[in-house]
C-alpha cells in the first residue's frame, strides 16, 4: 500500500513538473519581460544602467546615459574627476593619519554655481567633510541647471614606498 501511493504520488509530480516546463517553455517564448539588463559599476565613476525591453518584435532601449545625452556622461566624469583631484587632503588629518570614504550628491543651479550638495555617505572625520565643501561651495560646473551628480571620495593615504 505504502510503495503504490509513493508511486503514486511520484507520477503526479512528474506530471505537475512536467505542465509547468511546458507552460514556461510556452510563456517565454510569447512574453519575455526583458532582453537585456546591464549594470556597469567602476570604482569611483557613476554606474551605467542600460535595459532592453522587446515588445511586439520591436526592441526599445533605456539608459541612464541616454537619458542625459545633452549632459554626456564624459562630461560629468571629467567634471566628477576635475572636483575629486582639486580636494586638498587635510594636512591635521595626514599627521594623525585619518582615512574615510565620502560621498555627497551635488545640484548645479544656475550659472554653473552649487545649488544644494547633500551627504550620501557620511565621512569617518568631519574634516573631510569640510574639505569638500571648501572646495564644491567655489565651484563653478561645467553643467546644466539642475544636474545632479554624486562624487564619491576615498580620502586614503598612499605611502610611495609600497
Amino acid at each position: 500500500m505504502k510503495l503504490q501511493a509513493f508511486k503514486n504520488s511520484l507520477i503526479l509530480s512528474i506530471f505537475v513538473h512536467i505542465v509547468f516546463i511546458l507552460i514556461f517553455i510556452l510563456f517565454s517564448s510569447i512574453i519575455k519581460p526583458y532582453n537585456y539588463f546591464q549594470i556597469n559599476l567602476v570604482n569611483g565613476t557613476l554606474s551605467s544602467i542600460h535595459f532592453q525591453f522587446k515588445s511586439k518584435g520591436k526592441s526599445n532601449s533605456i539608459s541612464n546615459q541616454e537619458t542625459n545625452s545633452e549632459i554626456g556622461s564624459e562630461s560629468m566624469q571629467d567634471e566628477i574627476l576635475r572636483i575629486q583631484k582639486s580636494i586638498p587632503y587635510p594636512k591635521s588629518a595626514l599627521q594623525r593619519g585619518l582615512e574615510s570614504d565620502c560621498e555627497w550628491l551635488v545640484t548645479v543651479a544656475e550659472n554653473g554655481i552649487l545649488e544644494n550638495v547633500e551627504t550620501t555617505r557620511k565621512c569617518r572625520y568631519e574634516i573631510f567633510n569640510s574639505a569638500f565643501k571648501n572646495i564644491v561651495h567655489q565651484w563653478k560646473f561645467q553643467l546644466p541647471a539642475g544636474t545632479k551628480i554624486r562624487i564619491p571620495v576615498s580620502f586614503r593615504i598612499v605611502d610611495k614606498n609600497e
